[in-house]
């Protein structure tokens, strides 16, 4: 993709495109086991806190504390531009400029959580207290939730450098282990709601920032014992500050077009159809959650990498990343979708003690959405090795941010409240092919034919192919239970097989199978 010839120096030896490639492997399984116990630990604990709260509460918590997140786009533009320029430094091989770095990068941080919090405090509560559309009996309850919602969310900001260096260092397994902690104490919370000596609302929001402080505790404790760059000093370079801020810039109005679809979907929805329409906003929300952090957990084993490369101006390793970053996260996110969206109302019958029709079109929405947006996280991470990102953020997240104004239109035209989806995902359509535009003019001998013959062309197949199979053993088989595991056997089966037969090159066949063998035998072989 790189249009230059790599200096044979720089070139990555079968040794180490292997050692790499299988730390890949490692850190994505590491990842993938988070997230599966995540899910299972989100699931039930949504479960529990809809119970426990009822479906009032429940949405006035979401509406409340979805004025807080506004600003949780923050935390991905921090996130990911340390860690961007963590990944450059390692390629560098630059000790000295990454503890440089982590110093700058805690200092920024602290100062603009300042700044948040004085506008939550200020813009924030007065929207809260004056706009929000929540009832009048439960003002007070709605305050402690808010401010117990802002502190959890100040102290989760200030785990952005050391989770960004964790990232860095590939080192998945701290990261996993951690958040699996989390998970677990927010279960926990969840369970005790039934049995909580005050208000409900406010104890399940006040034990969710007792478990912030806890994961900032362990993050700030475990993180500068590994790593000997993590140690904090004061930092005068201003130039480190004006390329984290520049990128961050940026990446920020990106981010703020992801978050504004879905916080800005909470607030409109709110305005025309109120707090039932965001319980089963929430439901959904927590379904894309826990969806979207399987395909993200791919997206983290694979950008480290990929930055190095660029870095190392070893353009066919970053060559080879993209395209098998592309299809792994297509299959494999295509292999839990395709089931999800079919068994949906079923999935929620047994998941939630009461579901509305709108809980289930939203998750199945959702789920359409979320298989959309994750396949242009390759793409930004190319764009985002370069540092030139300028250009891009403008136009595509400009129209990311057009769903808004169309989903108002929409509303204000009566159509129903599950059209905010539709809004959302024709832009997310719009935006995909302005996102390949932009990765040509960056890297001129990326083809976009050959991503369209070789990702999407073999995925609509694949995917339609396998949806027409499940759409048939939905349709024909009678008994709920034996339907629901049928699909979610054989939807994933099949996904894989045509992915191999359609999806696969002839050399990532054979080297897929070869892999298998190898580790079936027990043996790395070169």
């Amino acid at each position: 993709m790189i249009s230059k010839e790599m200096p044979a120096e720089n070139q990555v030896n079968h040794q180490e495109f292997e050692h790499r490639t299988k730390r890949i492997v490692s850190n994505s399984f590491m990842l993938f086991l988070r997230i599966f116990f995540i899910t299972i630990i989100n699931l039930y604990s949504v479960k529990y806190v809809l119970k426990g709260l009822g479906i009032d509460d429940y949405g006035v918590y979401n509406a409340v504390s979805g004025i807080v997140l506004t600003s949780s786009f923050v935390i991905l533009v921090l996130s990911t531009s340390i860690q961007r320029f963590y990944s450059f430094a390692f390629g560098k091989k630059d000790q000295s400029l990454i503890a440089n770095l982590f110093s700058a990068s805690c200092n920024i941080i602290i100062l603009l959580s300042f700044v948040i919090l004085l506008l939550l405090e200020t813009i924030g509560l007065w929207y809260v207290n004056c706009k929000l559309n929540v009832p009048i009996d439960r003002i007070d309850a709605v305050n402690y939730v808010y401010q117990f919602a802002t502190l959890a969310f100040i102290f989760t900001l200030l785990l952005v450098p050391f989770t960004a260096l964790i990232f860095s260092h590939e080192d998945m397994g701290i990261y996993a282990a951690l958040s699996c902690v989390d998970y677990g104490f927010r279960f926990i919370v969840a369970v005790l709601i039934a049995v909580s000596p005050i208000d409900r609302l406010v104890f399940y929001s006040a034990g969710l920032l007792v478990i912030a402080v806890i994961m900032f505790l362990s993050y700030a404790l475990i993180t500068p014992l590994k790593y000997k760059e993590c140690r904090y000093k004061f930092i005068k370079d201003k130039q480190i500050y004006k390329d984290l801020l520049s990128f961050s810039g940026w990446t920020m109005y990106g981010a703020l077009a992801g978050t504004g679809m879905i916080q800005g979907s909470i607030l409109i929805l709110n305005s025309f159809f109120g707090t039932f329409a965001n319980a089963a906003f929430a439901v959904a929300n927590q379904l894309y959650n826990a969806f979207s952090s399987l395909s993200n957990s791919i997206v983290l084993s694979f950008r480290p990498a990929m930055i190095r490369a660029y870095a190392e101006d070893n353009s066919k390793y970053l060559q080879g990343l993209f395209y098998l970053n592309n299809k792994v996260i297509l299959y494999l996110t295509a292999c839990v979708a395709i089931p999800l969206f079919f068994e949906m109302e079923f999935i929620l019958t047994h998941w939630l003690s009461e579901i509305t029709p709108e809980m289930v079109i939203y998750s199945q929405l959702f789920i359409v959405y979320a298989v959309l947006i994750v396949m242009h996280n390759p793409i930004t991470t190319m764009v985002q090795s370069t540092g030139k990102i300028k250009k891009y953020q403008l136009l595509v997240q400009t129209i990311t941010l057009l769903s808004l104004p169309l989903a108002i239109i929409l509303f204000e035209l009566n159509f129903p409240s599950y059209y905010m989806f539709i809004s959302i995902i024709v832009c997310c359509v719009v935006a995909h092919v302005f996102r390949l535009y932009c990765l040509k003019g960056l890297f001129v001998d990326f083809s976009v034919l050959k991503y369209l013959k070789t990702i999407i062309l073999p995925g609509i197949i694949i995917v339609s192919l396998t949806s027409l199979a499940v759409w048939l053993q939905y349709c024909n088989i009678s008994n709920e239970i034996v339907r629901f595991f049928s699909i979610c056997i054989s939807s994933p089966m099949l996904v894989l097989l045509l992915a191999f037969g359609l999806g696969l090159s002839n050399y990532e066949r054979k080297t897929l199978v070869n892999f298998i063998k190898k580790k079936t035998n027990g043996r790395w072989h070169t």
